[in-house]
């Protein structure tokens, strides 16, 4: 059993392991999926929905249309402050109960998670129904 002054701690640096393996596994679909032309779009889509995954603020920063070092640093910026509060807060929430897991810890992250990237599917149907008119 974790201590909950331990999961308190390091709750905040365990939600960066998340994005970390989510932008792994897009760099690993994105260079090294073999393939030529318009195959290239399924997983050159799929890694980008996994970047926006781990990125959730790239949107709002205006990727990709405006692809500028600035935006690039906002994005992962304020997405690294959100990671970080996002950890904390479910460290918080998680060692309210004295005997506190990190599987409470999982729980509580996911619980928000569902809110983050729901938020991201409707904010890219909603690009995707601007820019079809």
């Amino acid at each position: 059993m974790a201590r909950p002054g331990q999961i308190r701690r390091l709750g905040p640096v365990a939600a960066l392991l998340l994005p970390a393996a989510l932008v792994l596994l897009a760099g690993l679909l994105f260079y090294g999926y073999p393939c030529e032309g318009s195959a290239c779009v399924r997983p050159t889509l799929a890694s980008y929905l996994l970047l926006l995954l781990a990125a959730p603020t790239a949107l709002l920063a205006g990727l990709p249309w405006f692809l500028h070092p600035l935006n690039l640093l906002g994005a992962v910026g304020s997405s690294l402050v959100m990671w970080l509060f996002l950890g904390r807060w479910a460290a918080r929430r998680a060692t309210e109960d004295v005997d506190a897991t990190w599987r409470t810890y999982a729980a509580e992250l996911a619980l928000v998670l569902v809110g983050v990237w729901g938020g991201i599917v409707v904010g890219l149907a909603i690009v995707g129904l601007w820019l079809s008119h």
